[in-house]
């Protein structure tokens, strides 16, 4: 699903329990938000004082520009929480006094293929954990365990042409291998 939105105001006092202005809990790709304006006292008890997009959210372009103060998450982005994987984010403005545990201004539980950050000032964010503005950590959903294994059974698993998964997959515990994929 494509969409545009587009956010312009003064978004003050707001009180959430995930994305105090903006949630996204669906997927929408191959689509672009805009938000500009004032940002200032808005608290979740979970994610994203401001925005936060806990699903995946692919071939889409996210412009957050403004004045963001006062905001503040429980968990993690005290602006914004990215608990998916995105393409290209533009951080614009001014941003102080945002507090969350994980990134005081931006959390990024994902990977995104552009992070951009342009005239902007970062002044008294502040955290208990991590990263002072900015957190990115590239979660394991799947919860493996040693990615070096992991990489190595996948390529492993499509090295010959004809992709007969058991065949090409003889030097491993196929009791094992099994279990795992049912």
């Amino acid at each position: 699903m494509s969409i545009n939105i587009t956010l312009n105001g003064n978004f003050d006092n707001n009180v959430a329990q995930f994305g105090g202005v903006l949630l996204v809990e669906r997927i929408f790709s191959s689509s672009n938000l805009n938000v500009g304006g004032n940002f200032t006292n808005n608290k979740v008890i979970g994610s994203g004082g401001c925005f936060d997009f806990n699903n995946k959210v692919v071939d889409s372009n996210i412009s957050l520009k403004g004045n963001f103060s006062d905001n503040s998450a429980a968990t993690c982005g005290g602006v914004v929480c990215f608990d998916s994987d995105t393409v290209n984010v533009i951080l614009i403005g001014d941003f102080s006094n945002n507090h969350a545990p994980e990134g005081s201004v931006l959390s990024v539980r994902g990977v995104t293929d552009g992070l951009n950050i342009h005239n902007s000032t970062f002044n008294n964010n502040a955290n208990n954990q991590n990263s002072a503005v900015i957190s990115l950590d590239k979660h394991n959903k799947y919860n493996i365990v040693d990615m070096i294994l992991f990489d190595k059974l996948i390529k492993d698993a499509f090295k010959f042409k004809r992709k007969n998964l058991r065949n090409n997959l003889k030097g491993y515990d196929l009791v094992k291998v099994e279990e795992v994929l049912k």
